[in-house]
């Protein structure tokens, strides 16, 4: 044999002896001999699965010339209750799991016997029971090849046992800092199921238990049952079954608590090997039911939109596929090899890994939504903001409209509240003033009336004039009122504006000691308005224009046009308005000059700006200090047939009112 490793698996011959009566003498006798049969695996290890009967494993061996005479002899199986190991020329050795250590003729995890090989076949026989699967590899080793071979197994064990003990000790942290029941359960399913696969590769007797074998017979069992029964409730938590999955729910507990029970099971019947090997076939039939389960619930999960199990879905793939070849390899489907062998450790190491990604990302999904939930509230929040001061920038589509009609609300309130109170400081003065005349002559009165020389005839003057005052000023309120009214009923017609104008010239002929110039373009000017409503208006600009400008001066009315519109312009010669107050004077009860001699609500100019809004059109002033002011109302026309095209640059002669 040139090879330093080599697999002695194909040279193995087996006998069953259900009755553990047969010994070593009776077996290796040679009418027993043609009782034992070559395995039918093609080389692979010896596995029967779960049996309780004892088998006997005979092969042949002789060295060649150029190789040594002593070598090792490895079982790598840690689950064998009984092992026996007959040589030509050495004593047996007898040892197995429920062994103290010191019969162990080689200090490992697994089972390694010394032997001489000579130039000449030589037969070997080993018999075995188990509790478990039961399988017995046969790896043939030389010394030297034996100890790196030793070495390189040990460092991949390390590094699976590091990785779960980071994985474990990260977890734990982070469960200190979150308080997230998923990482509690995360960890103690990382911490049993770590803890079952250390027992099951003989490194829980070697290291923690040397001592107690009968522990150590179902130490793997009790552990992968509690890491069972973490995975379970681990999966209902993460998967939020209660609420969602409530059939799948009530399998996951009741799969817990028959883990549980088997535990206690494998703790109670310490020292029955039968008892222990019903239970860990019961536990391996009840592992692969639970995985399936919760596979189902994954996949539902999925189904129903929710991305982040995708590596929780994953995982328990991985390791349903490694618990599905171990299962197989336990029961006998499936040869015993290295992969199959470590099937379940592989498996498991790949779904650790993914159960920590599972759960960082359904953490980071988590904090995504409540990144968004805050955005949104911190949003709806400043948009409710904006609205409470009137800004003009608009909500977001994502706001309640119910929201943002609550703000207009409020918004519409304060408006009015504000116009109440400038309504209040209007009236208070403008009505102190005539009150005050009349009260200061019917006091002058009556005290002339004590002394028996009452002016009544100047007096009564005095107090009518004030009264007429006041009289102007509740009828311009009062006019408010109904063409605030009108606004809500508009009723356009096609109005020949030059021919209207002169018409309501000679309707309305004003008394004013102002020259009124009427300046109308040549052709026919159509525009689409309420006539009554633009009587109003234009009457509002004329009335101002005679107001806020000298007696004798002229108050010109001119029309214009530009693209879809026709204009009506009132030009004053007054004092002409600030350029930081032009946008104000169209506002309620808004007056540039409130102490100033000229009487007046400041409501003129705001019902003017709302009819022309009104009829979809838009009202420009131009006005320098000093010089005067122009008021243009802008209305839209509607073209008729029998209308020619105008640019109305020539204007006719000017008419004249006074």
């Amino acid at each position: 044999m040139a090879a330093t490793n080599v697999s002695v698996s194909p040279l193995v011959e087996v006998l069953e002896d259900p009755t553990h009566a047969l010994s070593w003498e009776e077996v290796s006798a040679p009418e027993m001999a043609a009782r034992f049969q070559p395995q039918s695996t093609n080389g692979e290890d010896f596995n029967v699965g779960m049996s309780a009967s004892t088998y006997w494993l005979r092969f042949r061996l002789q060295r060649t010339t150029d190789t040594p005479n002593h070598w090792l002899l490895e079982v790598p199986y840690g689950n064998l209750t009984s092992l026996s190991f007959y040589a030509p020329g050495q004593p047996a050795v007898h040892t197995g799991s429920l062994f103290p250590l010191a019969s162990r003729p080689y200090f490992h995890r697994y089972f390694v016997f010394p032997l001489d090989l000579e130039e000449t076949p030589a037969d070997f026989y080993i018999s075995a029971t188990s509790s478990y699967a039961l399988t017995v590899p046969v790896r043939l080793h030389e010394a030297a090849a034996f100890a790196q071979k030793e070495h390189r197994d040990l460092a991949l064990q390390y590094l699976y046992y590091g990785s779960v003990l980071a994985l474990l000790l990260y977890n734990l942290f982070l469960f200190a800092g979150l308080r997230d029941v998923r990482l509690l359960l995360y960890s103690g399913y990382v911490a049993t199921f770590g803890m079952g696969i250390y027992a099951g590769n003989g490194l829980g007797r070697l290291v923690l238990w040397p001592d107690s074998p009968r522990f150590d017979e179902i130490a793997q069992g009790a552990l992968l049952c509690l890491a069972t029964v973490f995975a379970a409730e681990f999966a209902r938590v993460f998967l939020k079954t209660r609420s969602r999955f409530k059939v799948v729910d009530k399998l996951l507990l009741s799969s817990a608590v028959v883990c549980l029970l088997i535990c206690a099971g494998l703790i109670a019947s310490m020292g029955s090997t039968t008892a222990v090997s019903l239970l860990n076939r019961l536990f391996a039939s009840l592992t692969v039911l639970t995985v399936f389960i919760i596979l189902v619930a994954c996949a539902k999960a999925w189904a129903s939109g929710e991305r982040e199990v995708r590596f929780f879905l994953l995982a328990w793939f991985a390791l349903s596929l490694g618990g599905l070849v171990a299962a197989l390899r336990a029961f006998g489907y499936l040869p015993t090899n290295g992969l199959t062998a470590y099937a379940l450790q592989i498996a498991s190491a790949i779904e650790m890994l993914l159960f920590s990604l599972a759960l960082a990302d359904s953490m980071h999904t988590e904090r995504e939504r409540m990144q968004q939930s805050l955005s949104a509230a911190l949003a709806t929040q400043k948009k409710s903001n904006d609205m409470l001061h009137r800004s003009e920038e608009r909500l977001e589509r994502t706001v309640a409209q119910r929201t943002h009609a609550l703000s207009e609300a409020l918004t519409s309130q304060k408006e009015t509240l504000a116009q109440y109170v400038r309504f209040g400081s209007l009236i208070s003065h403008e009505f102190r003033n005539p009150l005050a005349i009349v009260s200061g002559q019917l006091s002058l009165l009556r005290k002339e009336a004590e002394l028996g020389t009452p002016r009544w005839e100047q007096r009564s003057r005095v107090m009518l004039a004030a009264l007429k005052r006041l009289d102007a000023l509740f009828e311009q309120w009062l006019r408010k009122g109904r063409l605030e009214g009108s606004l809500e009923t508009i009723h356009k017609e096609p109005i020949d504006l030059c021919q209207w104008l002169r018409q309501w010239m000679e309707d309305n002929a004003l008394a004013t000691d102002h020259q009124i110039r009427l300046e109308l373009a040549g052709g026919m000017h159509t525009i689409w308005a309420d006539p009554g409503l633009l009587a109003n208006a234009l009457g509002n600009l004329l009335e101002n224009a005679c107001k806020y400008s000298p007696i004798g001066t002229v108050v010109s009315i001119s029309i214009h046009r530009r693209p879809g519109q026709v204009g009506i312009a009132v030009a004053d010669e007054g004092a002409g308005i600030a350029d930081d107050q032009q946008q104000k004077v169209f506002e309620a009860f808004y007056r540039v000059a409130p102490e100033g001699p000229v009487n007046g609500m400041g409501l003129g100019l705001n019902l003017v700006k709302r009819i022309v809004e009104a009829h979809m059109g838009e009202i420009e002033l131009a006005s320098t200090l000093g010089q005067g002011s122009r008021f243009c109302i802008w209305l839209p026309h509607e073209p008729t047939a029998a209308q020619e095209p105008s640019t109305c640059t020539a204007t006719a002669k000017p008419e004249f009112w006074s």
